[in-house]
């Protein structure tokens, strides 16, 4: 006999935490964004959170018998429209995460989401909106047509952008590429692997993790995200939800990687793994090296890293398509699906703007370029070549000594100059050395 229950309190899911962990490990599409750890350490710790109203957990289960099939984690907040208060259910862990999606036991999907679905349907006197964002095309969610009593529409999602690795190493995944591509990343790659002093660095220990979490705040420091206000230090709020992605056992399995030029950081990369499939949560370089293929560098080792890690795929995430095509990627739409009450003061809000967009051109498409990062370079241009100025004060170098030891005494990977250019798939010697 099919159930629904909805908790309120992730405490309450208790008695069948280990259950509900293992239907999303056996998901069709494994994700660490889905597993209790995750949607606990979001509640708790989002930096918005504050900025939701009247915030409620609703996290709603189907059982067949007493054994869970299926869960969806939503969350309801408060809005204003018009001047009525608004009840909208969303999905918990709207960002910082891949796809949220409907959570059940392989072949049950059409069955949890009818079940769940119903039952939301029977209490619409307790929401006006359920938004349910970027759902794939296969998710059984996107392909909800109608809910008694309900409207329903669909709008275009933000793409994702994931590589499948089917290579056994960097050289062959980089021999994939496009020509153009590869003579690209080849000539980024060059002058950056020619200076002296060069290295890289790697670890995947909690402990070194957490350490290398300073060097990758130095960096941002010094990157585009800083002053676009987009990176993981512009609240302390966003480096305590990170923190709490670091602590032991948590099923994300964070690694942290920074490239170094005279002992100072100067690229870095924060990635997961999670039931052999590897995310890349965060990159930023010093921007005062973008014309010498830190990114580009620091992306490459991300992939290398994945697949020493055995990860099936490596996700790059949403946004920004138009680039990460060229790395290989596969782009794969999304859809995002919104179920009203109607006659809600959001259903009339909804209305109106699919009024809008029949009588009006359609928005364009996403641009092919980072605004934030392009209105970044305006305002401090890049290095262009040449002598580089001054990386990092003495103090500021002795710190991230400091960093650097601790780290690769708790046993992370780290490779020197040699070893760096040896991994790096470049055929040819480096023609023009980078100031260190």
């Amino acid at each position: 006999m099919i159930e629904v229950r909805c908790l309120h309190e992730l405490a309450d899911a208790a008695p069948w935490r280990a259950e509900l962990d293992a239907l999303c490990a056996s998901a069709e599409r494994p994700d660490p964004f889905s597993t209790l750890t995750f949607q606990e350490n979001f509640l708790e710790r989002d930096e918005f959170r504050e900025q939701d109203r009247e915030r409620e957990l609703w996290l709603v289960c189907v059982f067949d018998g007493d054994a869970p099939i299926g869960y969806l984690p939503l969350r309801r907040r408060v809005e204003r429209v018009f001047g009525q208060r608004v009840r909208v259910l969303t999905q918990l862990a709207t960002h910082d995460s891949d796809r949220p999606q409907l959570v059940h036991r392989p072949g049950d999907g059409p069955r949890v989401r009818d079940a769940i679905l119903g039952w939301l349907a029977a209490r619409k006197g307790e929401w006006e909106m359920l938004s349910l964002v970027q759902q794939d095309p296969a998710s059984p969610l996107a392909q909800v047509a109608r809910v008694p009593g309900c409207y329903v529409r669909h709008l275009p999602g933000r793409d994702n952008a994931t590589i499948h690795l089917r290579w056994p190493d960097l050289r062959e995944f980089h021999a994939s590429l496009s020509k153009k591509m590869r003579n690209n990343t080849r000539r980024a790659l060059r002058a950056l692997l020619g200076a002296s002093e060069l290295s890289y660095l790697c670890t995947s220990h909690p402990g070194g993790a957490a350490q290398l979490l300073d060097a990758y705040r130095f960096v941002e420091s010094h990157a585009w995200k800083a002053s676009a206000h987009a990176g993981i230090a512009r609240s302390e709020a966003r480096l305590h939800y990170l923190r709490g992605l670091l602590e032991p056992g948590h099923p994300m399995r964070l690694s942290i990687s920074a490239l170094l030029l005279g002992g100072v950081p100067v690229g870095a990369l924060i990635s997961s793994l999670y039931s052999r499939r590897a995310f890349a949560l965060e990159i930023c370089y010093d921007a005062r090296l973008a014309a010498h293929g830190v990114g580009t560098a620091m992306l490459l080792m991300g992939v290398r890293e994945a697949i020493a890690r055995g990860a099936e795929s490596y996700n790059l995430m949403s946004s920004f398509s138009y680039y990460k095509r060229h790395w290989g990627a596969d782009i794969r739409p999304t859809v995002n699906v919104e179920i009203f009450r109607p006659f809600s003061a959001v259903f009339a809000k909804a209305m109106l703007g699919d009024l809008k967009r029949r009588l009006f051109s359609p928005a364009a498409g996403p641009a092919d370029f980072n605004a934030a990062r392009r209105a970044s370079d305006e305002e401090e241009p890049a290095d262009r070549g040449g002598a580089l100025p001054l990386l990092a004060s003495d103090e500021e170098r002795a710190r991230m000594g400091d960093v650097v030891t601790a780290v690769r005494a708790s046993g992370a990977e780290y490779l020197d100059g040699a070893a760096l250019r040896a991994a790096m798939p470049l055929s040819d010697a480096p023609r023009r050395a980078v100031a260190s």
